[in-house]
């Protein structure tokens, strides 16, 4: 259990299932495991690309840094 209390990355909310999955083989072609959540926002469904947990901050920094070069 990670001590953080940031510990998931939010790297995209998008609205088409597609585009999260192909967030998801992109982080994975990157190293990075990503999650998909499927939640409600103004009665739409939205689908959540979430990394984590880290375990320490030098992790999440790590994972962002990637994130981030991949452009999201």
């Amino acid at each position: 259990m990670s001590e953080l209390e940031r510990a998931y990355i939010q790297v995209a909310t998008v609205s088409n299932p597609a585009n999260a999955n192909k967030i998801i083989k992109e982080l994975q072609s990157a190293g990075l495991s990503g999650e998909l959540r499927v939640g409600q926002s103004a009665g739409k469904t939205i689908f959540s690309v979430v990394i984590g947990p880290a375990q320490t901050r030098e992790e999440r920094t790590e994972v962002l840094r990637k994130v981030r070069k991949l452009g999201y």
